[in-house]
């Protein structure tokens, strides 16, 4: 068990933390048995150390079908009615609502870990050293962050769904399936492991990211509406990209 104590910490250089982490990494690897790096030896770290109950699947399952319905829902109602209405090109009037959709979540998952990080107890984003304080295995996770847990991974269970039935197929797909399956196994084992704390200030580092480029994506398909140009989209659109990238 770590003790719940604070230390003076200071950041370290982009360079030093690469530096840092791989030797941590190549020294830790060092230490591990023959057994401990094939997948049956991670698998056992996982049935000991981690702790998932049963409960924690039937809510995840529930959420993945009550995201899918919900999609069904706004997009049916809300989101394809405007792209129709907006007189948008026959692809982006299919390809606009999916971003729409995007945009929504990831807007109310950020808002959601901002209300965490800025209007909680919790003062992980200033002091992130404290994401480790009174760390255990096993140990309980606050109700806000297990929440918010539960709602992003159904999310992308959800968005393994959508990509592969309901999105139009685009160049990128197989990357963006191989994003949700990684991003769920970041935080199926973050949550296994309790490593929570430091795991909602990545999902709020995360989750902007992808309201900028959901964002940037609407600003290109309305860049052209009913055969007009329309130069604020096309700005936004070009300052999406420079920031994305």
């Amino acid at each position: 068990m770590t003790e719940n104590v604070s230390y003076n910490f200071t950041y370290p250089s982009y360079p030093k933390f690469v530096n840092d982490v791989y030797g941590t990494f190549t020294k830790s690897w060092g230490k591990l048995d023959a057994v401990d790096k094939t997948p049956l030896g991670w698998f056992h770290i996982v049935k000991q150390y981690g702790q998932v109950s049963w409960n924690d699947v039937y809510y995840v399952i529930f959420l993945a079908l009550l995201w899918t319905a919900l999609r069904y829902t706004v997009t049916s109602y809300i989101l394809k009615p405007i792209a129709m209405a907006s007189n948008l090109g026959s692809r982006e009037t299919v390809k606009a609502p999916e971003s729409a959709w995007k945009l929504l979540v990831y807007s109310c998952t950020w808002s959601y870990s901002i209300y965490i990080l800025f209007f909680t107890k919790n003062n992980y984003f200033y002091d992130a050293p404290s994401t480790f304080y009174g760390w255990k295995s096993g140990s309980e996770v606050p109700n806000e962050i297990y929440l918010a847990y539960i709602l992003q991974f159904s999310f992308y269970i959800h968005s393994v769904y959508g990509t592969l039935f309901v999105d139009a197929w685009r160049k990128d797909s197989i990357v963006m399936l191989a994003h949700h399956v990684v991003t769920m196994l970041l935080i199926g084992f973050s949550y296994a492991f309790r490593f929570t704390n430091v795991g909602i200030l990545i999902l709020y580092l995360h989750d902007i990211t992808d309201i900028l480029l959901e964002g940037t994506k609407l600003a290109v398909y309305y860049k052209t509406k009913g055969g007009r140009w329309y130069t604020a989209c096309d700005t936004l659109s070009t300052c999406g990209f420079v920031l994305f990238g």
